[in-house]
């Protein structure tokens, strides 16, 4: 597993996820929940909330998941999973004794995949599709606050009220697109769902789970040679 670790006041880092509590019975289960990862110099593991703890009683979400991939973990019990030479005990250990035993951090580094989503991804394959999906929650809930074409004809799409973060899109060559349905002005700006599908050398990016070919003017669409998008952490 791979997260963006969210410091606030825009302040990010990238960073492998190692292990995950979640205290079911607990009282305020979502605030007790928190993920082991690296700190932001990747010298030393932090027990990272999965929640804004000050935020409550509102979700505000701290890690922002990239990759969802468990292979190797181990369900060490009923609230916690992770890797498989990192249980709960050791790593909480490890966390404040803010040393970390050489040959556990040579694995933990073997786990990282050094993301960088300070610049423009593109989306080119169905794991591309995937990644983006998880990261932005499949946009449910967010809606463009600012749709601009640029000069060199491609066009700007900023998504805002996604959560834990804002999302930058940036479609290019022969860019088409209908955003009238989402008007604040007019309709209801906000996006329920969200599909990405390529076709003919181009690829689509809609508001519903619609196949391509029922898609119209009622529904909110782009389509282009290449879509690109950031991720902005709140």
């Amino acid at each position: 597993m791979q997260g963006i670790i969210r410091c606030g006041n825009g302040k990010y880092y990238c960073s492998p996820i190692f292990g995950m509590y979640i205290n079911k019975n607990a009282l305020n289960t979502p605030f007790h929940a928190f993920v082991i990862c690296f700190d932001e110099s990747k010298t030393k593991l932090v027990k990272q909330p999965l929640y804004n703890p000050i935020a409550k009683p509102y979700l505000e979400l701290m890690v922002l998941f990239t990759d969802d991939d468990q292979t190797g973990w181990i369900n060490w019990d009923n609230q916690y999973q992770g890797v498989d030479f990192l249980p709960l005990k050791l790593a909480l250990k490890i966390v404040n004794d803010g040393l970390v035993p050489c040959e556990i951090q040579k694995r933990c580094i073997e786990y990282d995949l050094f993301e960088d989503y300070s610049v423009f991804k593109a989306i080119k394959t169905e794991d591309d599709i995937k990644t983006f999906m998880l990261i932005t929650g499949e946009l449910h809930d967010a809606r463009i606050v600012k749709l601009e074409k640029q000069p060199d004809g491609s066009l700007y799409v900023l998504f805002d009220g996604v959560w834990g973060c804002s999302v930058e899109l940036v479609f290019s060559g022969d860019v088409a697109y209908c955003a009238e349905s989402r008007n604040p002005e007019k309709w209801d700006p906000y996006w329920f769902e969200s599909s990405i599908v390529f076709q003919d050398g181009l690829v689509y990016f809609f508001d519903s789970s619609k196949n391509l070919t029922a898609l119209n003017d009622n529904d909110c669409w782009f389509k282009a040679k290449t879509m690109a998008y950031r991720i902005i952490p709140e």
